[in-house]
């Protein structure tokens, strides 16, 4: 039985000749996918987004009328029943920011069903809300869905008979929660654009298209601030090997980017694409001489609650952190009270090029730094980039989605601590933590720990060969951190010499 599971923008819902062409592609794929579900966001336009209006209804400001003038007009030229009562009901019920914050899934996808049903394709609304529950503190799928079209809502879930919501973009979540549990053969993500592009296409004109991703390069590259996906939207379906595919339903998915495991195009495209996010401060440190400086760097800003995105250590210690991060005055006191030496730049844009194929991480970053310096800009932090010195040896871990655990380079740290391993330089990227050492210091021993301590995807050691330097294994992300109002620039310039 071939099952497939579709999470639809809310761009796809939210204009009539979008929702047409979703209909189109569901009929399509109807006659050939014997069960079939789309995990559909609240409905959203390029002027009107439902949930931010119901997040500012909910701080007090009156978007009621707005919210009901934008399903009303599309729902009624769709033919369909607008139930204005049963919105403003949800609406006005809402007592925490998530039940009003759900009200937009909670309406659309019974319409979505509605519209397929009236247009022919016979089709079933589910509630995510009795499909999708805690369990064991995990969001499951604990319901049946049966075979034929199933609407379902995404980014809601039910927790001790409480309405809950996933994050920003956690339709995808949704959607992947939902892939993992029914085994399906594919996952989509129905967005405008009908592929993934090199870069973002506001940015760079020309940007190309992107044929085939790995799960670590999608992942590296939103969270680095692609737009096409949430890097928490994908965990599931790469642990259980179920193709991803990024595409337009106006298309018929018929261009969509594949995601897998491994891709076969690595020599004529070692790289994926250049991704940008701003919002950050970066803070250079310069380290005191104590055996374990690092670990009560990394111990104090998971005490304090912070996660930190960006780390490399070559000489002094560099750490970028988003400014959404919960930073107070005290966290900054306590390191520059560990360091010799402290400073902090705000307003910080952190550029990535991604891609499974690149040049050594060490070399290639020092390459980016000086297209950048050429083109007039300041030399940029340069993150990811690690070689190793002599007699030195780097224990490299691997897990999809370890940046959304608080802690958890402290935690890894901690192990060598406890085994008086001392570590000498750091590398991060979304999925994966370079920790250096002496080489004589034989890190294999604390491998057994982390392997059952953190059950990662993947954990080796690399060490230099007879004193001759060397670099990590593969080189997947490289990142950039430069001023805001020079990232757009930089992407230009990295597409420009990259693609």
């Amino acid at each position: 039985m071939v099952t497939k599971v579709y999470k639809v923008g809310g761009d796809s819902t939210g204009v009539y000749e979008n929702i047409q062409a979703l209909g189109e592609f569901a009929r399509s794929e109807a006659t050939s996918v014997q069960k079939l579900v789309f995990v559909v966001s609240a409905q959203a336009s390029e002027n009107f987004r439902t949930t931010e209006a119901l997040r500012k209804q909910f701080r007090g400001e009156n978007n009621l009328d707005g919210i009901i003038k934008q399903h009303k007009g599309l729902v009624e030229r769709c033919g369909i029943y607008f139930n204005q009562a049963q919105l403003k009901k949800f609406v006005l019920e809402a007592e925490t920011l998530e039940e009003m914050e759900s009200v937009g899934e909670r309406i659309n996808a019974p319409f979505v069903a509605g519209y397929f049903n009236s247009v022919g394709i016979p089709t079933q609304y589910k509630s995510a809300l009795d499909l999708l529950q805690t369990k064991n503190g995990e969001v499951e799928l604990v319901g049946n869905i049966p075979e034929g079209v199933t609407i379902i809502e995404g980014f809601i879930y039910s927790s001790k008979g409480k309405i809950k919501t996933f994050p920003t973009g956690g339709s995808e979540v949704s959607g992947d929660i939902i892939a993992a549990g029914l085994n399906a053969d594919i996952y989509g993500v129905i967005k405008n654009n009908p592929w993934f592009c090199t870069a973002d296409p506001k940015i760079v004109n020309g940007a190309l298209q992107v044929e085939y991703l790995t799960f670590r390069e999608l992942a590296e590259l939103a969270y680095a601030g692609a737009r096409a996906m949430n890097e928490q939207g994908m965990i599931r379906c790469a642990r259980n090997n179920i193709p991803i595919l990024i595409g337009s339903a106006t298309d018929f998915m018929e261009h969509a980017t594949s995601v897998k495991w491994e891709r076969t195009n690595l020599t004529e495209r070692p790289y994926a694409g250049i991704a940008s996010k701003g919002g950050f401060i970066v803070y250079d440190l310069k380290p005191s001489e104590r055996f374990d400086y690092l670990r009560n760097i990394f111990s104090t800003f998971a005490e304090e609650g912070v996660s930190v995105d960006m780390v490399t250590t070559n000489g002094d210690v560099s750490i970028a952190v988003h400014k959404s991060e919960p930073i107070t005055e005290g966290l900054e006191l306590k390191l520059q009270a560990l360091s010799k030496g402290f400073s902090k730049k705000e307003n910080i844009s952190l550029v990535s090029v991604v891609g499974e194929n690149m040049p050594p991480a060490s070399g290639f970053g020092e390459r980016l730094v000086e297209l950048i310096y050429s083109s007039g800009f300041e030399r940029p932090h340069v993150y990811g980039a690690m070689a190793l010195p002599k007699e030195m040896s780097v224990l490299e871990i691997e897990q999809l989605g370890m940046n959304s655990i608080k802690g958890y380079l402290a935690k890894i740290l901690l192990k060598f601590s406890e085994f008086r391993i001392p570590v000498t330089g750091i590398l991060t990227t979304v999925g994966s933590i370079g920790i250096q050492c002496p080489a004589n210091y034989h890190v294999a021993q604390i491998l057994r720990d982390i392997k059952t301590q953190f059950k990662p995807d993947l954990i080796s050691v690399i060490e230099t060969n007879r004193g001759i330097p060397a670099s990590p294994k593969r080189t997947t992300n490289v990142t950039l951190a430069v001023p805001e109002q020079e990232c757009n620039q930089v992407v230009r310039i990295l597409h420009r010499n990259l693609f």
